[in-house]
């Protein structure tokens, strides 16, 4: 059974977006064992709180005791040019706060009209975004790990909106089609969903430290994992990657398999939230300056942006690499 998101339940938001609903529960058997098999081959690298995470995601009750739908969303973010070696995402406004702010009206209208709890996630709980994303029809799998949504592309946010109240949406159990018979046959069987880019393996070739396969991530090899989430200098298999032509020009995170990614051609148009569009002086930051910063200027720079995550320690090993790129050698 699936429900289908109409949209005057969550209102017009003044941007692009995609929703769906689905019944919470548990999740599929396959799919949370994929997850559990994912981390136990250590494809999380050192991001231990997915390690932890992997009982809870198995059912939403973890995230909000009582649950009865999940609103799953996708919003787009600007694919411009690429700036001084930052990942596109990651030049506007931290999407955790900007999306929050976004949908609290919203939610706290839904709240007095409805009743019950509600809980607002962007990447901040045990949710297993893409399996709920999938199940409810927001999107399809890709190679590349990203969800792919119609008319927004790879390139989007997921977030997830749980709630505890008897929401007023029809669910129509239409016939289903052979296609999806054969879709639900796959689940029960555990088998990896269908990849909305068939045997198109862009993402897999441009990828720079060779981390995807078959919609699959080993963080170990990801320059956006390397930049961000790793602590501490890089290990020795790390710094292959970071040798890379690729790794040696990275300040902040990797969006090469969303760049090359036919899915997320003719995207211009869509209405995007002006605080996810491009900051000028984080695009303009030369690895340079960030070598002169300290804590004050670092905060007073990065002000509600993204590559806080990285630290200050971080993003100075990071544009010490970059500087040693220019010279041929890879470093942190």
């Amino acid at each position: 059974m699936r429900l289908r998101h109409p949209e005057t339940i969550l209102g017009d938001l003044g941007i692009d977006y995609a929703c769906a609903l689905a019944p919470c529960g548990a999740a599929e058997e396959g799919s949370a064992d994929e997850f559990a098999d994912w981390v136990e081959e250590g494809n999380h690298a050192g991001m231990d709180y997915l390690e932890r995470h992997v009982a809870l995601r198995r059912h939403t009750d973890h995230v909000l005791p009582g649950a009865r739908t999940i609103f799953t969303l996708a919003f787009p973010f600007p694919l411009g040019e690429k700036a001084g070696g930052i990942a596109a995402y990651a030049l506007g406004n931290d999407y955790h706060d900007e999306l929050r702010t976004l949908l609290r009206p919203a939610v706290e209208r839904m709240r007095r009209q409805y009743g019950g709890d509600w809980r607002i996630c962007v990447d901040s709980a045990p949710v297993a975004e893409r399996h709920w994303a999938l199940r409810a029809g927001l999107g399809e799998a890709t190679r590349s790990g990203m969800l792919y949504v119609k008319g927004l592309g790879t390139a989007c946010f997921l977030c997830e909106i749980l709630t505890t109240a008897s929401l007023p949406i029809p669910s129509e159990e239409s016939e289903e089609s052979e296609e999806e018979s054969e879709e639900e046959e796959r689940e029960k069987r555990g088998e990896k969903w269908r990849f909305a880019c068939a045997e198109c393996r862009r993402c897999e070739e441009a990828c720079p430290g060779d981390a995807l396969r078959d919609g699959l991530i080993d963080a170990r090899r990801c320059l956006s994992y390397l930049t961000i989430e790793h602590r501490g200098p890089w290990e020795e298999e790390m710094l292959r990657v970071m040798a890379t032509p690729a790794g040696r020009a990275t300040l902040f995170g990797c969006d090469r398999c969303v760049r090359v990614c036919p899915l997320n051609a003719g995207r211009s148009g869509l209405r995007i939230l002006p605080h996810l569009q491009p900051r000028p002086e984080i695009a303009a930051t030369p690895p340079a300056e960030v070598l002169m910063m300290d804590e004050d200027s670092f905060r007073l720079r990065f002000r509600r942006s993204p590559l806080r995550r990285a630290r200050l320690e971080g993003l100075v090993r990071n544009a010490r690499g970059v500087e040693k790129g220019k010279n041929g050698v890879a470093g942190g």
